[in-house]
């Protein structure tokens, strides 16, 4: 390979153009990061981000911003490049390039960016209510700066331990820490979401105080100090098992063997946010999926055990069954196997008819298993071996249209032609496809085999994979972004440490927007003006809302309220009015949905009566 030569000169032009290209066709764009992850690009990362920032003066430093860092930062934060799932593996390269072995490299960028930020005049000096006359420039210079560490701790788990990317983080947080002109407090309110997904990586913010305001005395309380287990490697007995994670988007949603045969308890949050081993929002995704994994395959995992240790000892006294409800199907064999190039693998498994159906004719099979709903299309089932092995599946339904060979086009036939459940009278089929493809070897394994290991299918007769599977991959997800709706609500920065505290639910984003006010003509008598702000004196608003419509005291009390937070809870007894003091705020909002920019509206209902 030819030796790679620095840029020198040249790395402004190269920065400007990966950008410019970025911003064209998906093409293009993923060819400039593809380059960028591989050697030669590798090589460009460290050259732009391993530059001598501290030897610079202001003025050098932000000249070279403009036209090489910035571009840089803007190529590889960019909402095209993040959210392609094709080179969320190649732009992990690029950060981990840009965080280098020890981290040294990342923070030397970064503290020179912050540096800068700090520089910038985010407001105009003679004009205390008016933006920087260069304000959008700035705006994205905020927003990319913030980003890019952000989404650097988010790929490189190792970063979030790096003190001197702490001190970053710490040091772009006084940036906000002073008051802000309404204009400027407006338009920089979206990148905060950044710093707070940031600071939360960083476990930033845990141990704030209350405020003076809030000062309680301290009084002494009995309790029980009781000792604490641990998730994983956390814990002191070590790992329960191969699916005892400390990280949860690392558990796999439906039980190992090995979590199946554990003897060991799952370790399971408690409700004081104290005794968490992680605080803030990783803490709460920590806690709700690992409840919600328990009380939905925990009942999988301890049916599947019971079953488990029958095969292993057959002859041993009965046990009380644990667990969710179950059908057991018994002398299980793999009959036959298929292969297609859209859903994977599918196999027939056959078992013993059930007693009653063996000198049954085959209408009467057929009946009872259509009456009987077993073993019906997306059933959860799992095939345990007596050899050490679970394998859960999916029952497949018939296709509804014949599928071809792609190579020959000739017509597939499918398993569901030769295999049923009501065919034969001692043998029932039926066809599944394994949940997870890397069972493929195990399965051929067990089709060889023939009868030489015992084999078990329990069916979980109610329990429907996607009911569950897609909230939990979504708390694994969010446990690795923290992108999460309300974070600062649902776990602000200090609530492990303070989690009595309370937390000041501001107005909504359009609503701090300089010069905003709504219009609440939509729900008064005659079209009698009246407007609010948040910033206005709720009593005096609800007073009037009350004189000038037909809401009563508490429903205008309910309405002044909600609109003036990003998070409204109404509640009230039956007949009270909450349905109707609902659809007043609609209205309102509907009213202001110009001047607000707002949209889409979401209502979610329980009951047809709320929905009406």
């Amino acid at each position: 390979m030819a030796e790679i030569h620095p840029l020198g000169p040249a790395r402004t032009k190269f920065c400007k153009e990966a950008l410019d290209l970025v911003d064209g066709e998906a093409g293009l764009m993923q060819e400039v990061i593809s380059l960028l992850a591989s050697k030669a690009g590798c090589v460009r990362v460290r050259e732009i981000a391993e530059q001598h920032f501290s030897q610079l003066t202001p003025a050098q430093y932000t000249r070279l911003f403009d036209a090489q860092i910035l571009p840089f930062l803007k190529t590889i934060t960019h909402k095209n490049v993040t959210s392609s799932l094709i080179l969320a593996p190649r732009l992990m390269t690029v950060y981990n390039i840009l965080y280098g072995g020890n981290g040294q490299c990342a923070e030397s960028l970064f503290t020179a960016v912050a540096k800068h930020l700090q520089a910038l005049t985010l407001t105009h000096p003679d004009e205390l209510d008016a933006a920087d006359t260069n304000t959008a420039d700035t705006i994205e210079t905020v927003f990319t700066a913030l980003d890019a560490p952000d989404k650097l701790v988010e790929v490189n788990t190792e970063s979030q331990a790096h003190d001197g990317l702490r001190v970053v983080v710490e040091t772009m947080r006084q940036l906000f820490e002073a008051p802000l002109p309404a204009t400027a407090a407006f338009a920089y309110r979206p990148a905060l979401k950044y710093l707070r997904r940031v600071e939360q990586r960083f476990g930033l913010g845990q141990t704030l105080p209350d405020g003076k305001d809030n000062v309680k005395i301290a009084t002494r309380h009995a309790v029980f100090d009781l000792a604490c287990e641990r998730p994983g490697e956390l814990s002191e007995d070590g790992r329960r098992h191969d699916n005892d994670h400390v990280d949860i988007p690392q558990i796999s949603i439906l039980p190992t063997l090995q979590e199946i045969q554990s003897p060991r308890n799952e370790y399971l949050p408690l409700a004081d946010p104290k005794e968490w081993y992680i605080g803030g929002l990783k803490g709460l995704l920590d806690r709700h999926f690992r409840l919600l994994r328990e009380d939905t395959v925990g009942q999988l995992r301890d049916a599947a055990k019971f079953e488990l240790e029958r095969l292993h000892d057959p002859h041993a006294q009965d046990r009380k069954r644990q667990g969710a409800r179950t059908f057991v199907y018994r002398n299980v064999a793999v009959s036959d196997l298929a292969f297609d190039s859209f859903s994977g693998m599918e196999v027939a498994l056959s078992f013993d008819q059930p007693r009653e159906l063996q000198k049954k004719s085959e209408r009467q099979r057929r009946d009872w298993w259509d009456g009987s709903k077993r073993l019906g299309h997306e059933a959860l089932v799992c095939l345990l071996s007596s050899e050490g092995s679970a394998t859960f599946f999916i029952v497949s339904p018939a296709p509804i249209r014949p599928k071809k060979d792609v190579q020959t086009g000739k017509i597939i036939q499918p398993l569901h032609k030769g295999y049923n459940l009501w065919s034969e009278e001692e043998r029932a089929h039926v066809i599944a496809k394994p949940i997870n493809q890397s069972d493929t070897y195990t399965l051929l394994d067990q089709l060889m085999n023939g009868y030489a290991e015992q084999l078990s299918l329990v069916e979980f007769p109610g329990v429907l994979l996607p009911a569950f599977r897609p909230t939990l991959q979504a708390m694994q997800t969010m446990s690795e972004t923290l992108d999460v709706p309300f974070a600062e609500v649902l776990a602000p920065v200090s609530m492990t440490a303070n989690a009595d505290r309370d937390i000041d639910v501001g107005p909504p984003n359009y609503a701090t927007r300089p010069g905003f006010r709504y219009n609440l003509s939509a729900v008064t008598n005659a079209g009698t003006r009246l407007y609010m702000t948040p910033a206005r004196n709720t009593e005096e608003t609800t007073a009037e809302l009350t004189a000038h419509s037909s809401l009563d005291f508490g429903q205008a009390q309910s309405v002044v309220s909600s609109l003036s937070r990003f998070l409204a809870l109404i509640q009230g007894p039956p007949g009270t009015g909450k349905s109707y003091t609902g659809v007043q705020l609609i209205k309102i909002l509907l009213d202001d949905k110009k001047a607000g920019k707002l949209g889409p509206i979401i209502c979610v209902c329980y009951t047809n009566h709320a929905l009406d």
